[in-house]
């Protein structure tokens, strides 16, 4: 899927109560990718969204096939320490995995 150096995942609460604040990217994350310019820098950033829905069961598979199936390198924007600690059991950074920033 990915065909950026970095593709980053955002993962965050986009339904429900979230819905109405944020959009599928919320700006801050684009904003940041986008002043850091990383094609000045000789790579590529993808970003791509998903809710977890406040449940750490949701963020665990959203993880799970980013990892396994779509090659997602790092997760960013988890406002949930739940949802994070779900997330890292299936690739912990010890292993090489991704980085996880926790918003």
């Amino acid at each position: 899927m990915p065909s950026a150096d970095l593709p980053t995942g955002q993962q965050n609460r986009l339904s429900q109560q979230g819905a109405t604040i944020r959009s599928p990217l919320p700006n801050g994350l684009s904003k940041a990718v986008e002043d850091f310019a990383p094609s000045a820098h000789g790579f590529a950033v993808e970003l791509v969204a998903a809710d977890h829905q406040q449940k750490p069961d949701v963020g665990a598979d959203i993880a799970r096939q980013w990892f396994d199936r779509d090659e997602i390198d790092m997760i960013a924007d988890v406002n949930n320490t739940a949802i994070t600690s779900a997330d890292q059991a299936f690739r912990p950074m010890a292993d090489g995995g991704c980085s996880f920033i926790r918003g």
